[in-house]
């Protein structure tokens, strides 16, 4: 298997220290021939830019506090043309970039049609933005709830523990009829999760990432407003607003046919806040590092659709235009 991992980011450099991980470990048990991967990053959100002159390896420092370093294989043209994965670890806004011209590298043959795209992002929408492109490819989402810290360029910090959830949002179009098509995607939902670790398959991932997006909704944006630690959300004085934000996102859910009651949802947030209680969120990050924050994909999904389905979102709406008032001070 030949997996591509798209995007240098705290989360694409997770992915690829978890998956060395897990060759060196099979290399050493002397794994089968169907074991083997081969492991690239493409390390910026083009496939076009140039991976020349960049470092061999990368830190990498654990929950223990030991790092280590890992040896980097950069992408090119072979790679790509042999993948039989894209994992596409970028910002939800340039996920569209991206698959545009993914998409142009399949009209060229320079990316096979049965490779798979696994979109690791924040937030939801994505699959709207890229309908366009109308792709053969089968489309998986992969969402995790560890917690990963870019402390410089090439050094991550793995800030807390959690898991990954793999699920297919859009199989081949050939799938029915193709059989190197089937046995392609069985590979992904076998070998990837393993590979990952602590990955599970979702059978109903849309489900997940309406959970995923109620974390996002509430931990994201108040602590990027406050300038605080996910731990914060747990005081008195942000529960009445907690409870608007899920209250807004179950409804909107309920009109998309995805059910859920706001006490579990709340729950699950909860849960999340205390074991990463010392962490920031990347919304966080991004407003401190005054970069362009995901917002539009997280509360402002929920805005959306709220006016799609005429139903009214002020709490979310009131936490997107603070957001982005605060990327005008300095995008």
């Amino acid at each position: 298997m030949n997996i591509v991992i798209v995007g240098a980011g705290a989360i694409g450099l997770f992915c690829y220290q978890q998956i060395a991980k897990s060759m060196a470990i099979k290399a050493k048990t002397k794994a089968t021939a169907k074991d083997n991967v081969k492991l690239s990053l493409l390390t910026k959100s083009s496939l076009t830019d140039c991976n020349k002159g960049l470092p061999s390896h990368f830190e990498f420092t654990d929950l223990q506090g030991d790092t280590e370093s890992i040896e980097l294989s950069f992408a090119d043209k072979t790679h790509l043309t042999n993948a039989d994965i894209l994992l596409i670890c970028v910002k939800s806004y340039q996920v569209k970039t991206v698959t545009a011209e993914i998409h142009q590298a399949i009209s060229n043959h320079s990316i096979n049609k049965q490779c798979a795209l696994v979109l690791c992002h924040n937030g939801m929408g994505c699959l709207e933005d890229i309908e366009q492109f109308k792709l053969a490819n089968p489309i998986y989402t992969l969402l995790t709830t560890h917690g990963s810290l870019k402390l410089s360029a090439n050094h991550i910090k793995h800030t807390g523990k959690g898991q990954f959830d793999l699920g297919l949002v859009k199989p081949a179009d050939d799938l029915s009829d193709n059989s190197a098509a089937i046995q392609a995607c069985q590979s992904i939902t076998q070998q990837l999760p393993d590979l990952l670790g602590n990955c599970h398959w979702q059978a109903n991932i849309v489900a997940s990432q309406w959970r995923k997006l109620a974390i996002n909704c509430v931990i994201n944006p108040i602590t990027a407003i406050d300038g605080v630690e996910n731990g914060a959300i747990q005081q008195r004085q942000y529960r009445d607003k907690i409870k608007a934000i899920v209250v807004e996102l179950v409804e909107v859910a309920h009109a998309q046919g995805q059910l859920f009651e706001p006490s579990a949802l709340i729950e699950t947030v909860n849960q999340v806040a205390i074991a990463t209680a010392q962490n920031q969120s990347s919304m966080l990050c991004d407003v401190l590092a005054k970069r362009a924050t995901e917002i539009d994909y997280i509360n402002g999904y929920i805005a959306r659709l709220g006016k799609q389905h005429q139903i009214t979102t002020p709490v979310n709406d009131e936490l997107c235009k603070q957001i982005k008032a605060l990327e005008q001070t300095y995008l």
